[in-house]
């Protein structure tokens, strides 16, 4: 009965291990993910010439894709296992 609640307890301790491991590569990869967005090509330019309302727009539509990469790079975690 003891060895069925130690083998349990690390069971427990091993899954808690890997969901904080799961959740900090899911917050690097967000971070990496909503890094690359920001540095769009020709974000630069399009705000130049169109104002600040496409720098919004530019902004939005990089925070969506990184958003759907986050997600898709969960996904693909998940079906690994």
């Amino acid at each position: 009965m003891s060895q069925d609640l130690d083998d349990l307890a690390l069971r427990k301790q091993l899954l808690v291990a890997q969901s904080r491991l799961y959740r900090s590569q899911l917050g690097v990869a967000a971070l990496t993910m909503r890094s690359r967005a920001s540095q769009l090509p020709f974000a630069g330019l399009l705000t130049f010439f169109a104002g600040r309302s496409a720098g919004r727009w530019i902004g939005t539509a990089g925070t969506v894709l990184a958003v759907a990469r986050i997600a898709l790079s969960a996904l693909a975690l998940f079906r690994r296992k």
